[in-house]
């Protein structure tokens, strides 16, 4: 087992993001992942491509495939990176797939058009927390379990921390661990085509220095729809505390906003010796803004 030491200072791994989809552009390493997580052969690739756009209605949600292959069979595969934990997960998993299927079918198609299709999702952290290694989603009837029902999507769901539970498949297993620990198996070719892929880009530093580009670009659009979004909640809710990691800067600014915009009113209504305003305002929030709209204070 050879642990990878020569990671560069800036260098990243195959689970992240960007080094993901960089590396799976290589249409037989996504064929090779596609194979070895479900455990069936890949037939000619019709179309490859990462970053894949697919738009529902118009105007509504855009998702952006991370590796979506399709096969001149007519199935369809997207493979995945989940890095972080999901809250809604499951309902993750249907936004894609009826999205994927709004692509697939044009204005005027019967139903029966719609192709089969693997959605396949290889996450860092338990996605259901039920500590399985692999999570493989069908449609079933409650009432009659026996009944087929088979709509040919198909989601599997992988919980690459729990890989040392894998078992009967020491490719998958192989697989999963190098995503957590980036360790490739003596004589596992396969891997070793990866890492050196990985190894390759973060040595090239005009890829490396994009990908870093692309990541402080990223968060710094997280950082001002963070502040926006915390300067809104934060005149509505005043003292409220920030719920997420990514909105904590944002939701700070905000209750300090909204505790300058509260001490002003609380002053005015002092100057008006409206003491008894004062004691209700702290406890009624429409009573507050109505004193806020009587006051002017913005």
């Amino acid at each position: 087992m050879k642990k990878n030491m020569a990671r560069k200072p800036h260098g990243l791994s195959f689970s992240d993001d960007l080094m993901f989809k960089r590396v799976m552009e290589r249409e037989d390493i996504c064929r090779g992942v596609i194979e070895r997580v479900l455990g069936i052969p890949i037939g000619k690739v019709e179309y490859h491509n990462t970053e894949q756009e697919i738009r529902g209605l118009p105007g509504g949600k855009t998702i952006r495939l991370d590796s979506y292959l399709v096969e001149s069979g007519g199935r369809l595969f997207d493979v995945e990176m989940q890095v972080g934990r999901c809250p809604a997960f499951s309902k993750r998993l249907r936004g894609y797939q009826s999205i994927m299927d709004a692509g697939t079918l044009k204005h005027g198609d019967d139903y029966d058009r719609l192709k089969e299709s693997y959605l396949v999702f290889i996450c860092l952290e338990d996605p259901f927390g039920a500590g399985l290694p692999v999570y493989t989603i069908e449609r079933a009837c409650v009432e009659a379990p026996q009944v087929d029902v088979a709509c040919g999507a198909h989601w599997v769901a992988l919980n690459a921390s729990a890989y040392d539970k894998v078992q009967d498949n020491d490719g998958l297993r192989a697989l999963l661990r190098y995503v957590v620990t980036d360790e490739v198996p003596v004589g596992d070719a396969f891997l070793e085509k990866i890492d050196d892929e990985v190894e390759r880009n973060n040595c090239d530093k005009a890829v490396i220095g994009m990908m870093i580009d692309t990541m402080t670009m990223l968060k710094q659009e997280a950082r001002v729809q963070g502040r926006a979004e915390g300067r809104a909640e934060g005149r509505a809710e005043g003292l409220a505390e920030g719920r997420e990691e990514g909105l904590a800067e944002g939701r700070a600014e905000g209750r300090a906003e909204g505790a300058e915009q509260y001490g002003k009113l609380v002053s005015a209504l002092l100057d008006a010796g409206r003491i008894d305003d004062v004691r209700r305002a702290g406890t009624d929030s429409a009573f507050r803004d109505a004193l806020f709209a009587e006051f002017g204070i913005a």
